[in-house]
């Protein structure tokens, strides 16, 4: 059955007769003893006394414990020196590997034993962030007020004020940790700095930065997170705050839409009216775009192109509404206007907008204009029609091009 051991120390068995304070490794397949950790070699932990092959020995793990250690050097080290593996399990300043510790005291020589403080290197393990996971916690109280009256043994807080319990009237120091013990009194812990874990009722992990317990969110430096380390997110998708100003994940992709916020939010979606988006960012306007705040869109030519007897019609689409401004210079383009029946005349539904123009003697290549325009007839509402009559006595008789500059208004 599977074991959790919540201690720094745990004790194997020696593989071979192990000096203390010395590096260990687990010996091979055999997981449940060490020999030394020679230069280079990655250690799980330091032996805490001197013991024969075959003798249980404990070791206080690299990864968990909590504190500095006590370390044996192969030679002399100076104090703040960063520490390395060396052969049986000493450490000297002689680069193998990562750096393991950084001494916080010279070595004189050989044999010297110096105090360390772990930097979670590969020859020393540790976590990525070099903390100190301890126990989780069941909430922080303060015990001079609230302390737990019948603690479980076990049970675990974080007290928040100094002074005495208000149960035992045991003496009890802030950011402390306090395990209830068999006999009712409490375990008294004094965290290290990097020590973590995790506070269950509040569901929060923290750190003790030395002076007091942060939470781990306010423990990470500033642009000290990487995109390396975010869950995955959807391709074409975002990170935006979302309900109770938690961040989510919003879809940015779906073709030809754009983000716009509303006051609240912000949100993917489709552009409408007269204008028209690209999925390459270029934009296009619609020919009945309205330019409502003025009145009247940009101007633009409707041009007709009569060649026989008859009505060339534009509808005006629902919603709109056309304004003829003028008509520009027209050109006769096939045939020679030999008729006094060969003739135009622009109009709407009902109405004449311009004169009839006789295109007798216009020949082709020819341009000619209306002579007047009946301002009383300019404007044609939706589904209406702006129209080019014409008739035609002879062959190309009416065939010419007649471009009418219209806008849009408000209908």
């Amino acid at each position: 059955m599977a074991a959790q051991r919540d201690t720094g120390i745990i004790r194997f068995n020696a593989g071979e007769a192990l000096e203390p304070w010395r590096r260990v490794k687990l010996n091979g397949a055999n997981v449940k003893e060490v020999v030394y950790a020679d230069a280079g070699e990655e250690a799980i932990g330091i032996t805490q006394k001197r013991t024969s092959e075959d003798d249980a020995v404990p070791v206080k793990l690299l990864a968990n414990a909590q504190g500095t250690f006590k370390v044996e050097a192969s030679a002399a080290t100076t104090a703040g020196g960063q520490l390395y593996g060396a052969a049986d399990g000493k450490v000297s300043m002689t680069e193998s590997g990562a750096a393991i510790f950084r001494g916080l005291e010279a070595a004189s020589g050989t044999g010297s034993i110096i105090e360390g403080v772990a930097l979670g290197g590969a020859s020393g393990g540790g976590s990525a962030l070099s903390f100190d996971w301890q126990e989780s916690v069941a909430d922080e109280l303060d015990f001079t007020s609230a302390e737990p009256a019948a603690p479980s043994v076990g049970d675990r807080y974080i007290n928040t004020n100094t002074g005495v319990g208000s149960e035992t009237g045991q003496a009890v120091t802030a950011d402390h940790i306090y395990e209830a013990d068999e006999d009712g009194t409490w375990i008294d812990t004094t965290p290290n700095e990097g020590a973590a874990l995790a506070v269950e009722d509040d569901n929060v992990v923290k750190i003790f930065n030395g002076s007091a317990w942060a939470a781990f969110a306010t423990y990470l430096a500033d642009e000290s997170v990487t995109l390396a380390k975010l869950e995955d997110l959807t391709q074409g998708s975002i990170i935006s705050g979302q309900g109770s100003d938690r961040p989510g994940e919003l879809a940015a992709k779906t073709d030809k839409q754009i983000l716009v916020g509303d006051g609240t939010d912000v949100n993917s979606v489709a552009v409408s009216g007269d204008i028209e988006l690209a999925n390459t960012g270029a934009v296009s306007v619609a020919v009945e775009a309205v330019a409502s705040d003025v009145g009247r869109g940009v101007p633009f030519v409707i041009e007709f192109r009569p060649n026989a007897a008859g009505t060339f019609a534009y509808t005006v689409p629902a919603g709109k509404k056309l304004r003829v401004l003028s008509i520009l210079p027209c050109f006769k383009t096939a045939g020679n206007g030999a008729n006094a029946d060969d003739e135009v005349t622009l109009k709407n539904d009902t109405d004449a907008i311009t004169d009839t123009k006789e295109l007798n003697g216009v020949n082709d290549g020819v341009i000619f204009n209306f002579a007047s325009i009946d301002d009383g007839y300019l404007e044609v509402v939706a589904t209406e029609t702006l129209n080019v009559l014409a008739n035609e006595n002879a062959g190309n008789g009416c065939d010419c091009i007649i471009p009418v500059v219209c806008c849009w208004v408000t209908p």
